[in-house]
């Protein structure tokens, strides 16, 4: 019987990264769910590990800063620090115990596509995205009826 999706399930490096198939849980904010400190509480670990558990291959952790001199950090993200090893290592061993990765999503910062209310510093000011009113369409290709 041949099984649909099939390549869903072979393994696949990612650099030097064996996952085990290509089932990934993208990142998702646990709020909720971390320490006051920002760091992942127990409940977000098990969180993970429940999703390793169900068969996915690498999980994509919540984001995270890594400094705090672009954005200031107003409680939206929270930073890494040397407090956050000893989580980060109890899930990464729990998780990689059950065949799956962990990667962490890591940021320096909203940048300007931040909310106006998170941006309080006169350093990186926001800057307005200009929009692309007219797009030529390449001979071939489709184009909308009119």
């Amino acid at each position: 019987m041949k099984i649909a999706y099939s390549r869903l399930f072979e393994s696949l490096n990612i650099g030097k990264v064996n996952i085990k198939n290509r089932i990934a849980m993208a990142p998702m904010g646990i709020i909720g769910l971390t320490n006051p400190d920002g760091n992942p509480a127990q409940r977000a670990i098990d969180y993970y590990i429940e999703r390793a558990r169900g068969g996915v291959g690498l999980i994509i952790t919540s984001v995270f800063k890594v400094e705090n001199e672009i954005d200031a950090n107003l409680g939206s993200m929270h930073l890494i620090n040397h407090a956050s090893v000893a989580p980060f290592a109890e899930l990464c061993e729990a998780v990689h115990a059950l065949g799956a990765r962990v990667f962490v999503q890591l940021t320096a910062g909203f940048g300007r596509v931040a909310p106006p209310r998170f941006s309080a510093s006169d350093r990186c000011p926001l800057q307005p995205i200009q929009t692309i009113t007219h797009l030529p369409s390449p001979a071939g290709r489709w184009k909308p009826a009119k």
